[in-house]
């Protein structure tokens, strides 16, 4: 990984900035899972996580779907970004709420 060629984070797929989680092969982190990295070392398998954190993308899209509407094909390019970053960001700030609180979702 280097400025000119940016890896995603490891845990919720945000732009690294270049901590790894692990050695081989290296994993880099974001700089919000940084800051929860022993917590993630300690988790062995995200699938199960992820799973549970959609929930968070959708209370996420509430918000947005509130303020522009159901109809999705009569959104502005824009408010359809807005709507794919809430649920991006929902989701990721879910599953690492997830992981800190130790709330293993099996």
């Amino acid at each position: 990984m280097s400025e000119h060629d940016p890896s995603s984070c490891h845990v919720c797929g945000r732009r690294a900035i270049g901590v790894s989680a692990h050695d081989n092969p290296p994993r880099w982190l974001c700089r919000e899972c940084v800051d929860i990295i022993e917590h993630i070392r300690s988790v062995k398998r995200l699938d199960a996580y992820e799973l549970k954190a959609r929930a968070g993308g959708m209370e996420a899209a509430g918000a947005v779907i509130e303020r522009y509407g159901t109809d999705l094909g009569a959104y502005e390019e824009s408010q359809a970004l807005e709507l794919c970053g809430a649920i991006w960001r929902g989701c990721a700030d879910e599953l690492r709420r997830i992981i800190v609180d130790d709330q293993a979702p099996f």
